[in-house]
């Protein structure tokens, strides 16, 4: 390795190390090829950068029929969370790159996340497909706790949508509403680009135009934002949002899409905000 190990975590046939430079490396032990009755550690994947990397967690969830998909939650000092999905196991073991499913860059840095039953016990289980995952608590250094939910992809967009119409309204944001979003890259500042129609929400002939493919930094909803819209009235408010982005006097495209398709959207509001109540349950 080319920095130290800090954690070190196994998840058979896998180990798997974070580094401190290096993000999260994944090992395996294979048959030697020079010499059969022995075996040796292979790297068999490694993050996609360089990373100063704090802990990871092995996550473990439902993919397909009777299948699961695994992935490593890394952290890192620079107050993000991603997600490496670990290789197949069934699959001959070569030399890759963990592939990036998400990012997430929080306030703070969370130095340990681990699994937890967190819910009270007088407040029932609601199982819905959406959310892969809730039982998730990660821990900073100045003891701020946050709580972490794996949705599926379709949720994720879907609920994303709903937190960029929340950032640009004054109810919810009041401080910032009329700041566009923005994200780092490269040591540069830059908005967050605007994708029309907006994911989740797409017909069949814009699905076959554009691409699936999604920026690891879009599939991160701030549950925040959907607390803050669910504390109040969350169907009648999110009816609000959509009047007002219609009504703009100046429109840009975001309210101009809105314009364009606010039946479509008012007639999705009662299951956004049940989609939303989900995604946050055991936490709110």
């Amino acid at each position: 390795m080319h920095s130290p190990g800090i954690r070190v975590t196994t998840a058979p046939p896998h180990i798997h190390i974070t580094t401190e430079r290096d993000s999260t490396l994944t090992l395996q032990l294979v048959h030697s090829p020079n010499e059969p009755s022995s075996r040796i550690l292979r790297n068999v994947a490694r993050g996609d950068g360089a990373r100063q990397s704090i802990s990871h967690t092995t996550i473990d969830i439902p993919h397909g029929d009777h299948a699961t998909m695994s992935f490593n939650l890394t952290s890192t000092l620079s107050g993000d969370l991603v997600g490496l999905r670990i290789p197949d196991p069934s699959l001959p073991p070569r030399v890759a790159t963990h592939d990036t499913l998400f990012t997430a860059n929080l306030f703070r840095s969370v130095m340990r996340i681990v699994e937890a039953n967190v819910r009270p016990p007088w407040k029932p289980v609601r199982r819905t497909p959406s959310v892969l995952k809730d039982d998730l608590v990660g821990i900073t250094l100045d003891g701020t706790v946050y709580g972490f939910a794996i949705l599926d992809e379709k949720t994720t967009n879907r609920l994303r949508w709903v937190q960029r119409l929340c950032q640009r309204n004054p109810d919810i944001c009041p401080f910032t509403y009329s700041r566009p979003p923005t994200f780092s890259q490269n040591g540069s500042i830059q908005a967050v680009p605007v994708v029309l129609p907006p994911p989740g929400f797409e017909t069949s002939s814009d699905i076959t135009r554009r691409p699936r493919r999604h920026r690891p930094s879009d599939m991160h909803v701030n549950g925040d934002f959907l607390v803050r819209l669910l504390a109040k009235d969350g169907v009648q408010l999110l009816n609000s949002i959509l009047d007002t982005e219609a009504t703009k006097e100046i429109h840009d495209p975001i309210s101009s899409w809105v314009r364009d398709n606010l039946a479509a959207q008012k007639a999705e509001v009662e299951n956004l905000i049940a989609e939303a109540t989900a995604a946050v349950d055991r936490w709110w």
